[in-house]
Formats: structure tokens, sequence, C-alpha cells
């Protein structure tokens, strides 16, 4: 990407996340869409429907007082998912979020690739002190016009280094039927840039929903170290 930052914004080109994803949806999640026990995937985002990069874009962004405004559109082409003459948008995202002490809220749409393809998603986070409580919801539509609705619910409790994170987020589509994920893990925070971690995530539903054709309720563990550089 290449960019220019001006007292009235940033401008961007180049290949570059969307805003809804940046600034919404891997915002609501606690474990952020990391590990087995991200809840992001199911709850806020549905299928090949929304995006997380876009190629040939340009990206606004401005932030002001707490207030985070970001907007992108990118080229209708075969690498964005679309290019069919007459069946193709040019992908777009615009996002907005606002801060002000423990309080955080967002909403965010994107139209990906086709006419008919959208998602919008809503949330916010609220820091109690001993919890911080996340809720985010969030309505798609397919090219095919199947509609997908789905939610999310999560906290993070800090005790003394250690952060414990759960999350539960569950998405329905009227053809593919429901798909539901609980997720839970510990995260210790060596220093402000070093943790070790172990999750687990656990996803039931409908089979045809969660593509597993031989564990109708797949699990997953995980034990790692995150280092941020």
């Amino acid at each position: 990407t290449v960019g220019v930052v001006t007292p009235f914004g940033a401008f961007n080109l180049g290949r570059q996340y969307t805003p809804a994803f940046l600034m919404i949806q891997n915002q609501i999640d606690p474990f952020a869409g990391e590990t087995v026990a991200q809840g992001r995937e199911t709850g806020m985002r549905f299928g090949a429907i929304t995006k997380v990069r876009v190629a040939d874009s340009i990206r606004y962004d401005i932030s002001m007082s707490g207030f985070n405004l970001g907007a992108s559109i990118a080229e209708s082409n075969a690498v964005n998912g679309g290019g069919v003459p007459g069946a193709s948008d040019k992908p777009f995202s615009i996002a907005a979020n606002y801060a002000a002490g423990p309080f955080w809220v967002g909403i965010g749409y994107e139209n990906p690739a086709d006419e008919d393809d959208k998602v919008w998603n809503i949330g916010g986070r609220y820091n109690f002190g001993f919890m911080t409580a996340a809720l985010g919801y969030g309505r798609g539509t397919s090219a095919a016009g199947q509609e997908y609705t789905g939610w999310l619910l999560g906290a993070t409790v800090p005790v003394g280094a250690v952060d414990i994170k759960a999350v539960y987020a569950t998405n329905k589509g009227d053809i593919v039927g429901t798909t539901r994920k609980i997720g839970v893990g510990a995260h210790y925070n060596l220093s402000k840039r070093t943790k070790i971690y172990v999750d687990f995530g656990k996803v039931s539903g409908d089979l045809t929903a969660i593509g597993a054709a031989v564990d109708a309720n797949p699990s997953g563990y995980d034990l790692g170290v995150k280092h941020t550089f």
C-alpha cells in the first residue's frame, strides 16, 4: 500500500483491509478473530460474502475526538471476486466507531462484489472494570439471495496478569441452517508485548452449515506464545 496523511484524513491505495472488517467485525470478538476459540467468523461474518482485504482499492480514514470513520472502494475484477459484466459492483465498505472512556460502539456496511450481496454489522463493548463485555449483531445477503443473521456475546475478565476470555456466537442461514460456537481461553501476559495462551472451541449445529462430514460437533484446542514486535 501507499498513502498520505493530511489534516483532513488519510488516503491509501493498494491491497488493504476493508473498514467493516478491521473497525467492526474484528473489534467485537474478545479473541480478535485469533485462535480456535474465536467467534468472529461465526457471529459477525458470513461465509464467502464478507471480505478481509480487497486489491486495487482506495481507502479514506479520519479520526477526531474518539470518532473514527473509514471507507473504501475497489476495482470490480476477478481478484476481488467480481469482474462479471452487468453482475458485479465495485467492492465497497464503510465503517464508523466511537470510544469514550469504558464505552465503545461501532457500525459497518459492505457490498463485497455482486449486485445483490451485502452485509452490515453493529456492536459495542463496555469495560466494567472487573470485566469487559461485548455484544455484536449482523445481517447478510448472498449473491444467490440467501439471508444470514448472526450475533456474538463475549467477555474478558482480567485476573492479575491473566485474561480469561469467553465467547458465544451463532449464525443462521435460511437454507444451510444454524451454526453455534463457544470459545474459552486463558491468556497470561508475560509483558506488554508477550503472552502465552491456551484456548478451546466447540462448534455445533446443522450438518450442512458447519460442513462437518464426519463429526457434527467438532472441537479444538491450542497452546501458544504471541510476541508483538
